[in-house]
């Protein structure tokens, strides 16, 4: 029995998400998450999509609540000419900033589910993005 003055407990977790290293103050953030190697970087498949608009190069927090208690991975890229995807040269390499959750991502591959899982069990689990270009990993 809960006392007068204590709240319920949340009905699911949560992932605050903080995105830094922000080099252009332009385009859009596009955030996906997943909940499954079956649907990892496969959008129409995501568990949450989001697309932010950037106006400045600050660190960016964005709160993604109600996920029930789990494993997630968290993909994002910093659409520079908000375009719509993530551009690439002509052999497949990006040319725009990307990350994954648990820092996730080689540069000779692209990371599996099991690269950028994370365990959402908490209230709320704090993950950090850091934006990176394919010549800095």
């Amino acid at each position: 029995m809960m006392g007068k003055n204590e709240s319920p407990p949340p009905s699911g977790c949560s992932i605050m998400l903080h995105i830094m290293d922000i080099k252009e103050a332009r385009g859009t953030l596009r955030i996906a998450v997943f909940d499954s190697k079956e649907h990892f970087l496969n959008t129409d498949s995501a568990v949450y999509l989001q697309v932010l608009e950037v106006k400045d190069t600050l660190q960016q927090k964005l709160h993604i609540p109600g996920l029930p208690a789990g494993e997630y991975a968290v993909a994002i890229y910093h659409d520079t000419n908000n375009n719509g995807k993530l551009n690439t040269n002509w052999l497949g390499v990006p040319t725009e900033p990307y990350a994954f959750s648990n820092d996730a991502g080689k540069k000779w591959r692209k990371p599996s589910f099991e690269d950028a899982k994370i365990f959402v069990k908490e209230p709320e689990t704090v993950v950090k993005l850091q934006l990176r270009s394919w010549k800095e990993y």
